[in-house]
């Protein structure tokens, strides 16, 4: 084998092995930052109650005003939820009259595998 073989293997090599480096490092890095999303968050009411020492008064109007305060986010969310739908279902709609009968079909299951994968994400979320 002569030197400029040699050295391409070499250089080769190396790169695979940088290459497996990289990798394991980025998945490493992936699955915990997966791990600590998922960690639980401690009630606002608790972290509030540790840092201010609040009275028992002070913490039953907190939580009122805390509950009130999720269900509008809540609110907000799902009128989110029913506009973004309301948008996505008229894009489609628009999008199957521009095509014809095959690209229809061939649509209408990209859209089918697209609602799958949405779901299944949704449903991931929610555990």
């Amino acid at each position: 084998m002569n030197r400029s073989k040699l050295v391409a293997s070499g250089l080769l090599l190396a790169v695979f092995v940088a290459g497996l480096i990289v990798g394991g490092t980025a998945s490493a890095l992936a699955d915990r930052n997966e791990t600590e999303s998922r960690r639980p968050r401690r009630p606002y009411e608790e972290v509030l109650q540790e840092k201010l020492n609040l009275t028992a008064e002070q913490r039953t109007s907190i939580e009122v005003i805390l509950q009130e305060w999720r269900s509008g986010v809540h609110e907000l969310w799902d009128e989110r939820g029913r506009k973004l739908e309301e948008i996505r279902q008229g894009t489609r709609a628009e999008i199957v009259d521009a095509l014809d009968e095959r690209q229809v079909e061939v649509y209408r299951q990209m859209i089918s595998r697209d609602d799958s994968i949405r779901a299944e994400r949704a449903s991931r979320r929610r555990k």
